[in-house]
């Protein structure tokens, strides 16, 4: 409630509980659709088909919204501040639950991790596939299946795959400075970008940080 209905023409105005229960309905019946297409019973693991649901709603709120006249751009915006609220409220609880097991930053920021590899994040054999590795100053993590892209790849089109880009994507690169000061996040290559891997690399000191200090001094 409250965003404006168009970013573009704000005179429009905002919208009201009123508004939204309408649009809600509509999500729940294109919920209902996708998740029908989604074929989740095919993955074992209740974590990955947890993940398939998010997606299912994700995409299903998109297009609605792209349906009511709104851009992709501001559709995607919408959306992807809804699934962060989602995504940071596990991760936070897990964060300060491993507090009680150890305050030095990495080692805490790589047990969070390592539970959410456990769930929803787990492999499955056609669900989400990945190596893990403890580095001295960071967590590696190489993804080479993730069962919310082959969902997305399966049932959108171009314009639904670049939303996904743009918004689950975009996640992880917020994550670590978001638990920790300082904390940051690198990939170089990702699967919705057509590689055939996400390798991602999770520091809870970020090395970006320390070369801009660096700058900083000899300035």
């Amino acid at each position: 409630m409250g965003r404006y209905i168009s970013i573009e023409r704000t005179k429009q105005g905002r919208y009201s509980k009123r508004q939204l229960k309408v649009i809600y309905k509509k999500i729940k019946k294109e919920q209902k659709r996708l998740k029908i297409k989604s074929k989740m019973p095919q993955y074992k693991s209740h974590g990955n088909r947890l993940m398939v649901f998010c997606g299912v709603i994700s995409l299903a709120a998109y297009r609605v919204l792209r349906n009511e006249g709104m851009t992709h751009q501001y559709a995607t915006l919408l959306v992807a501040d809804v699934i962060w609220k989602l995504y940071i409220l596990g991760a936070k609880t897990l964060w300060l639950a491993t507090s009680l097991i150890t305050r030095e930053p990495q080692k805490r920021l790589n047990y969070t991790l390592r539970i959410l590899c456990k769930y929803p994040f787990n492999t499955d054999p056609k669900g989400y596939q990945f190596k893990l590795r403890i580095m001295p100053d960071h967590l590696s993590m190489d993804f080479t299946q993730c069962v919310v892209h082959q969902f997305m790849r399966f049932v959108g089109n171009d314009e639904e795959m670049d939303f996904f880009r743009n918004s689950w994507c975009q996640y992880d690169f917020a994550l670590p400075a978001y638990l920790i000061e300082g904390g940051g996040y690198e990939r170089e290559h990702t699967l919705s970008h057509g590689d055939n891997i996400c390798d991602m690399k999770w520091y809870a000191k970020s090395t970006k940080s320390e070369n801009k200090n660096l700058t900083s001094g000899s300035s």
